[in-house]
């Protein structure tokens, strides 16, 4: 019996040992497990808070891409009258050009008849009509233009 109590005490000090030793262990643990929930509890309401801000993000972000897109499509539609426009006016601009160079031909030409006119007119007055008379003539023949009876 000795030898059993002997061995009692020192199986008896290691069993308080060992059961200190557990519960320090699982003190310490159980305050980790807190720890651990605690933080993950933080970072689930984080994660939630940072996928709410991602979403109200895309819908920003998607608002002002239809905003971008319909800008763009503005732009080429007007883009594209304006385009229009200049042809346009391009065309007017040409068809101008072309009056006034007629417009000079026709002077030019209305300038040679009337030049050839009055040379026909000399060459058809009689030998005794002198250049007075025909001025004097010619000057009637104006006059009789620009007034009205």
């Amino acid at each position: 019996m000795l030898i059993v109590k002997q061995i009692c005490p020192r199986s008896s000090q290691m069993l308080r040992d060992n059961f200190n030793e557990c519960s320090t262990s699982l003190k310490w643990n159980k305050d980790r497990v807190r720890e651990l929930e605690t933080k993950l509890t933080s970072l689930q309401e984080e994660l939630h808070l940072t996928k709410e801000a991602a979403s109200a993000n895309e819908e920003q972000l998607s608002a002002e891409l239809s905003t971008v897109n319909k800008l763009v499509k503005l732009y080429k539609e007007s883009s594209k009258e304006w385009s229009q426009k200049a042809g346009d006016l391009d065309g007017v601009i040409k068809a101008l050009e072309e009056a006034a160079d007629l417009k000079l031909k026709l002077e030019k030409c209305e300038a040679e008849i009337e030049r050839s006119r009055k040379e026909n007119e000399l060459k058809l007055l009689p030998s005794n009509f002198s250049s007075e008379t025909y001025v004097t003539l010619n000057y009637f023949r104006a006059l009789s233009e620009c007034v009205v009876f």
